[in-house]
């Protein structure tokens, strides 16, 4: 190849190399975490979305942090299209969610910025019965890596309880901690160890009876990481004896 054949090859490797070969990159490829979402008997979760761009993309919730192509429903994602400065509104199901995992993944396809996005839980056969979820960024959860969350609860009547959710968001390796019950004056009143694997959510209904602690009605439930590499992330909702629901985060990142 003499050098006037040679010239338009490196300009076109050079243009290759700068611009991506004019393929599609995906700019944003976080997520937000959604501990508590998922499909439980007549529980599904409602997912609002409100596009940034101008141009349509696609969002989506599921077990994983990526889109995945399903062969065989159930598996455990859902989709839906964004239109460019538009909305949309996906919901959860069995179809769609063969098993409840306690915890979501939200996220958008080839985004420049993921969406807004609004999540709750309903109960279909109770539909005034709700729970907003707070959100988090996946990258900065795991930037965070807790190693201490601390919930605060108050039970005002027998019929309430609360219910934890610990997971494990890295998706890479176990988790090892240890739950505690703290009385309102800091005494430590009860505890236990728990392992996770990777990307496990433990979802513990009515925590402080399973460890064993009654007649209290305000203090703290503690999570440790005690062992293993994965990243700690938990939730704590409250269920009151006229069905409303409260949510606790262990941290504020």
């Amino acid at each position: 190849m003499n050098p006037k054949e040679l010239v338009p090859v490196l300009a076109l490797a050079l243009l290759l190399v700068t611009s991506g070969g004019g393929a599609s990159a995906r700019h944003d490829a976080d997520v937000l975490v959604a501990l508590g979402g998922g499909v439980a008997g007549t529980w599904e979760t409602e997912i609002e979305f409100a596009n940034l761009e101008g141009r349509p993309i696609t969002v989506f919730a599921g077990e994983e942090p990526h889109p995945i192509v399903c062969v065989t429903s159930p598996c455990g994602i859902a989709y839906s299209p964004l239109p460019g400065n538009g909305a949309s509104r996906l919901v959860t199901n069995s179809a769609d969610f063969a098993r409840f995992t306690g915890r979501l993944f939200i996220g958008a396809d080839d985004a420049e910025e993921l969406p807004t996005v609004r999540a709750r839980v309903v109960n279909r056969a109770r539909p005034s019965q709700t729970i907003e979820l707070p959100l988090f960024r996946r990258s900065t959860l795991i930037a965070r890596n807790p190693g201490v969350l601390a919930f605060p609860f108050r039970i005002v009547s027998a019929g309430e309880h609360s219910n934890l959710f610990v997971s494990e968001i890295g998706l890479s390796s176990d988790l090892l901690v240890t739950i505690e019950a703290f009385a309102f004056s800091g005494e430590r009143l009860s505890s236990t160890t728990r392992a996770l694997a990777p990307g496990e959510t433990l979802f513990l209904v009515d925590v402080l009876s399973q460890l064993g602690v009654t007649g209290i009605s305000e203090g703290q439930v503690r999570v440790t990481k005690t062992g293993g590499g994965g990243t700690l992330w938990g939730l704590l909702s409250t269920v009151s004896d006229d069905g409303r629901v409260t949510v606790a985060v262990g941290r504020h990142p």
